[in-house]
């Protein structure tokens, strides 16, 4: 296509892929200058952190650290870029369909942390799909998607706000308390933290998380003490 039209296609392109949970990576001469150079020219720049606040979920190089000069001052400049970017990324995704039970609950998630003072938000996914539709939200909230499968944990470790676990989650009696815990003994959960839940419960159906929970963490394991000396 035409040169100038190139900018435009990319920016739908993202568009397209934000709305539908699809893993969006920019590459290829990002920071093309600093293959020779210790410093990227004011485009490159631009042109990184303009990926990033049109949703792009990765920013990848190719040249500047498998032949340049700068390799670590290169992913270094990147990170800089993409962690002021961020402080500006708003969502763009306008969900109004009904397409299945996840992607309801994805936008309930948004709008409940868009208006509440959530620290985390916690997600138990088998396939990342539930995961992936509240991601496209672009949340101010770490999302720790909770998965049983090593592949889904590498596959969501590209996508932007997700930070995915590797737990056996589904033979737990009470599975939200269970991933507390857990999420708790690794320093992942604070007690103060309030935190919602999603995760999906009595179905067998595809892309069908459809519970969402909100917890103050320390309430929570306060209850499941209280439960316990009770039985």
């Amino acid at each position: 296509i035409a040169l100038e039209k190139v900018p435009l296609l990319q920016k739908r392109l993202i568009s397209m892929c934000n709305k539908q949970g699809k893993l969006v990576i920019t590459a290829t001469d990002m920071l093309d200058s600093m293959i020779s150079k210790s410093t990227p020219t004011r485009a490159e720049v631009s042109d990184i952190a303009n990926a990033i606040l049109d949703g792009t979920d990765v920013v990848m190089l190719s040249g500047e650290t498998s032949i340049g000069k700068y390799p670590v001052k290169a992913v270094s400049v990147m990170a800089k870029i993409a962690e002021q970017a961020e402080t500006l990324l708003v969502n763009k995704v306008k969900a109004r369909e009904f397409r299945d039970i996840s992607r309801t609950i994805s936008r309930s998630v948004w709008q409940i942390s868009d208006t509440m003072s959530l620290n985390k938000v916690v997600t138990m996914t088998k396939t990342g799909y539930t995961a992936r539709m509240i991601a496209r939200f672009k949340l101010k909230q770490p999302i720790i998607a909770v998965t049983a499968s090593r592949v889904v944990k590498n596959q969501l470790a590209l996508v932007y706000g997700v930070f995915p676990l590797l737990f056996e989650y589904d033979k737990e009696k009470d599975k939200i308390l269970s991933v507390a815990k857990i999420l708790c003994d690794r320093g992942i959960l604070e007690e103060d933290d309030i935190v919602l839940f999603t995760a999906g419960f009595r179905t067998y159906q595809k892309h069908s998380s459809n519970i969402i929970e909100i917890h103050t963490i320390k309430e929570l394991l306060e209850y499941n003490q209280k439960t316990m000396s009770l039985q």
